[in-house]
């Protein structure tokens, strides 16, 4: 008897610890791929050996949230041009870097492979989508090229979105299609993570954001009509640091990446049966002293 309560104790532990999420077991609706990119790398994301990944701390994480949050503040305020008119956002969120998304983008680009354009980046919490940009060899690596990238290409502004008396719309008929400035302006979204890779010959920077209005006729944000209504729809109340955003900003984690991590994941499948066979050994147990065996 003892023995079988050290053992269920033992399958209690080993249930409780690793990761809290087994990705292999999240759909993917909006990617033409049906495995998760954590779970095509069997949750083990380690440093590269044929590549050099980008090592993530606090300052390059905080430097990746201003330039995205700079550009959402931007089309919030009305300031930043585009080819319709732009007169601000009644409500859109200001971002918070995000631990899991920068796990999630690490396990994409640190297989020393060209990113696929439509993985599958699936949380428990929401769907993330994808934007980045690819550097050639004779082009450093700096945050003057990413701000360059915000400034989005007019024919993507025109060929997919739109603007109503509702607001700014996705239009483009595939509802699967992710581009940047659905990405990139989502009222709605509120988290982002980043990752940077360098490839033999090319550097790829690619970031998640979530969630994000992607649907055919989704308003990405409800336009201001006056300058009295910009933000003027912020339950949470106004940014501190980007007054025409809503909400607050989370504290920039300073935690190593999660990839660096040597963590032997415990997958939810084995959780399960391991849960059955503790349930199966408590059934014996109770039998077993009620005939005082």
């Amino acid at each position: 008897m003892k023995f079988l309560l050290t053992l269920c104790n033992l399958l209690i532990c080993v249930m409780a610890s690793g990761p809290t999420t087994d990705y292999c077991f999240l759909d993917c609706p909006h990617s033409v791929y049906d495995i998760h990119v954590v779970c095509s790398r069997l949750h083990s994301c380690p440093k590269p050996k044929k590549c050099v990944m980008h090592e993530a701390n606090k300052q390059w994480r905080e430097i990746m949230l201003n330039i995205v949050n700079d550009a959402r503040n931007g089309a919030a305020n009305g300031s930043k041009r585009f080819t319709f008119e732009n007169t601000g956002a009644k409500k859109m969120y200001a971002l918070s870097y995000d631990m899991e998304l920068e796990y999630i983008i690490t396990c994409e680009i640190n297989d020393c492979d060209k990113p696929s354009p439509d993985g599958c980046y699936q949380t428990i919490r929401f769907t993330p989508f994808r934007f980045g940009i690819l550097w050639k060899p004779q082009q450093k690596f700096d945050m003057d090229l990413w701000r360059s990238v915000i400034i989005l290409p007019e024919d993507e502004e025109m060929r997919y979105n739109a603007r109503t008396d509702e607001g700014v719309k996705q239009k483009y008929k595939n509802r699967n299609l992710y581009h940047l400035f659905n990405v990139l302006y989502s009222w709605n979204a509120k988290y982002v993570g980043c990752g940077a890779v360098n490839l033999p010959g090319e550097t790829y920077l690619v970031c998640l954001i979530g969630p994000v209005i992607n649907n055919i006729d989704d308003v990405i944000y409800k336009v201001a009509k006056h300058r009295n209504e910009i933000a003027s729809e912020c339950e949470e109340g106004r940014n501190r640091k980007y007054p025409a955003l809503c909400g607050n900003i989370d504290e920039v984690p300073a935690e190593e990446m999660w990839s660096n991590r040597n963590i032997t994941f415990n997958s939810s499948r084995n959780i399960f049966c391991v849960d059955e066979l503790c349930k199966s050994i408590m059934i014996f147990m109770f039998i077993c002293s009620l005939f005082e065996i």
